[in-house]
């Protein structure tokens, strides 16, 4: 583990969050792996990184939970709007930014 693994390990452990601005999505037949990124818009080239592997049964929960609670916001708070990007290739997964 390097001093970068070490210290993001450090900090998930002493804060147990995480803010993430960057999503990248990938699969294969026995797992997806949510990776959840921050790059600070100040710091060029810094960008910290935090996997979640799932089984693709419990993959599909989340995105049912997330559906559901992005519905309920959406009532509360009103439609998101803004730009989101995203791109997919088959050999890289989902980034979502």
């Amino acid at each position: 583990m390097d001093k970068k693994q070490r210290d993001m390990t450090a900090l998930m452990k002493t804060t147990g969050s995480f803010y993430s601005n960057i999503i990248n999505i990938s699969w294969n037949q026995i797992e997806f792996v949510l990776f959840f990124s921050q790059a600070p818009r100040n710091v060029a080239g810094h960008v910290d990184t935090i996997r979640v592997y799932m089984h693709p049964v419990n993959a599909k929960s989340l995105l049912e939970i997330l559906k559901g609670t992005m519905n309920e916001y959406e009532k509360k708070f009103g439609k998101i709007k803004g730009r989101i990007r995203i791109k997919h290739t088959k050999e890289e997964g989902i980034e979502v930014a």
